[in-house]
C-alpha cells in the first residue's frame, strides 16, 4: 500500500493505544504513514509507531520534509525543517524551522520557503 500523509486530530492520553506516540504531541502534526486496516504505521523522526483508535485526516504531501534544508525567501536565512503542522483554517501545511541551532518562533508557509 502506498504511503499517505495524514494530520492527527486532537487526542488525549486515554484515546491512544500507543503512549510513546502520544508523547510526541501529535495533534496538528503532518505525518507520513502506511495504513493497514484500522492500524497506522507512522514514521516520525527515525521512529515508527503503530497506532489504532486515533482520528486522522488524509492531506496532500507537503512540499518540504522534516530534515530538509530550505532558504527563507527574501532573506539570507538557511534553515532545517524540524516540524510540519496543519493550518486548519487555511487547509495547508506550515513549517517550524531551525537556523544556527535555534528554532525560529515564526511559522513558515510553503510560499515563504525555497529548497536550499
Amino acid at each position: 500500500m502506498a504511503k499517505k500523509w495524514i494530520v492527527c486530530t486532537p487526542i488525549n492520553a486515554e484515546e491512544v493505544n500507543n503512549k510513546d506516540f502520544f508523547n510526541i504531541a501529535p495533534s496538528g502534526k503532518v505525518l507520513q504513514c502506511d495504513q493497514h486496516g484500522e492500524k497506522y504505521a507512522i514514521a516520525y523522526k527515525g521512529h515508527e509507531f503503530i497506532v489504532t483508535g486515533t482520528a486522522f485526516r488524509e492531506v496532500d504531501e507537503p512540499k518540504f520534509m522534516i530534515g530538509e534544508f530550505v532558504k527563507v525567501n527574501n532573506t539570507e536565512t538557511y534553515a532545517e525543517i524540524v516540524e510540519i503542522f496543519w493550518h486548519y483554517q487555511k487547509g495547508i501545511p506550515y513549517y517550524i524551522i531551525k537556523s544556527n541551532g535555534k528554532k525560529l518562533s515564526k511559522r513558515y508557509f510553503e510560499h515563504e520557503l525555497a529548497k536550499a
